[in-house]
């Protein structure tokens, strides 16, 4: 079964056995500025595009081989984030600031507003 993954399970996938605001280990923008694209290196020539999203997988993976979980475009979760009026959202995008792309970061958006900075990933669970 294919759907967008939970809250948990998208910070369990990005984080990949760290505990840190990032997950390569760090916390600092210098961190952040090797694993995807944000607000602080828009014009870093990394994937074809300057102050937009880049390519997939520009930037370095997770310790799990997972491209792109911080920055780049905000990833759309299963739950609604307040009171069923907004679909949570993880791990920040291009035009966002370092502090949105932190592993443990969640807001919220309207899905019927169209945006250029949200986006999904998928996960697929084997039925039992």
């Amino acid at each position: 079964t294919l759907d967008l993954p939970t809250e948990a399970q998208w910070e369990y996938a990005c984080r990949a056995g760290t505990t840190s605001d990032y997950n390569n280990g760090g916390s600092t923008e210098a961190d952040l500025a090797t694993l995807g694209r944000y607000s602080g290196n828009q014009n870093d020539g990394r994937g074809g595009f300057s102050g937009r999203t880049t390519t997939d997988g520009s930037y370095a993976p997770n310790r799990w081989g997972l491209y792109d979980m911080h920055g780049n475009v905000y990833e759309w979760c299963l739950e609604w984030f307040i009171q069923g009026q907004t679909r949570a959202l993880r791990g920040g995008s291009w035009y966002s600031d370092a502090g949105f792309c932190r592993s443990g970061k969640s807001t919220g958006y309207y899905p019927s507003d169209g945006s250029n900075g949200n986006g999904f990933r998928l996960c697929c669970s084997a039925g039992l």
